[in-house]
């Protein structure tokens, strides 16, 4: 294990990386945060070969995270400040931010792929919840979020365009992992086999294979109601009855929405909206 250098403070935070060994995340500075003291500010990083890059933020912004990189170097995150008025999704390419549209009460960018197709989530524009957001082309598009829960994150996507997320019930609890392809949101335990024993409540991200990796409540036996890390993995053959052929009713998950507010330390969307 190699420690990365910050900018001068203490604390930073290592969240992407990509087949380059390049490295994004934030680091703080020495400079105190006239918003929120005793914190010092935090700016988005990226970190090559052990040196510590600052990653410039939008809109005057003091704060900032860069959260996902791809394989040409092209990063994303937010730019923000600890007032929580407007939080703004951001692309990062050749050491230049990039703002990203949003519904006018902000938005967080969490995954890029090599087609430079960008996922994340967007606040609605009466401010009341959020959904999950895929930018391209310069434009935005409301993904949504499953039947019955008013609230979804899009956290992955690969290659092919495959995006998967999360969504939360009204109380902001976390509620579904989904997968979203050829423009259709699907429940991930629709497609996982009753053996499974798990019911996922977060999807994280996708690789080129398919695979989804994620959060899941185990159904039954002595864990039952613990929350474990998953893998899925796509397979070309018959599964039967799916997971919810047999849980007519959602487990209760021990993991709240709050937990999210780990991508943003002092800051989020998930913490104005649960105001």
């Amino acid at each position: 294990m190699s420690a990365l250098p910050t900018l001068g403070g203490n604390n930073g935070q290592a969240s992407g990386i990509n087949n380059r060994g390049q490295i994004a995340g934030f680091a703080e500075t020495t400079t105190e945060d006239s918003g929120c003291p005793p914190h010092r500010i935090q700016l988005p990083v990226l970190w090559e070969k052990g040196n510590a890059q600052p990653l410039p933020t939008v809109d005057n912004d003091p704060d900032g995270e860069a959260l996902w990189i791809n394989d040409k170097g092209q990063a994303v995150g937010e730019s923000a400040n600890c007032s929580q008025t407007i939080i703004h999704a951001v692309s990062w390419e050749s050491g230049t931010a990039f703002p990203l549209p949003d519904l006018g009460t902000g938005a967080i960018a969490l995954g890029i792929n090599d087609q430079g197709q960008i996922v994340g989530t967007v606040g609605s524009a009466d401010a009341t919840t959020q959904y999950a957001a895929l930018w391209q082309n310069g434009a935005i598009t409301n993904l949504g979020t499953l039947p019955g829960d008013i609230a979804a994150i899009a956290s992955g996507i690969n290659n092919q365009g495959q995006v998967v997320g999360s969504t939360w019930n009204s109380s902001f609890i976390w509620s579904h992992g989904f997968i979203w392809q050829n423009g259709v949101m699907t429940d991930l335990n629709t497609l996982f086999p009753a053996s499974s024993n798990l019911y996922a409540t977060m999807a994280n991200k996708i690789n080129e294979r398919g695979q989804i990796s994620g959060m899941a409540v185990v159904l039954s036996g002595p864990n039952a109601g613990n929350v474990h890390a998953f893998l899925a993995t796509p397979v070309n053959a018959s599964m039967g009855r799916s997971v919810a052929d047999v849980v007519h009713t959602h487990p209760k998950s021990n993991s709240p929405g709050s937990v999210s507010k780990q991508l943003l330390p002092r800051f989020g969307l998930v913490h104005r909206f649960e105001r």
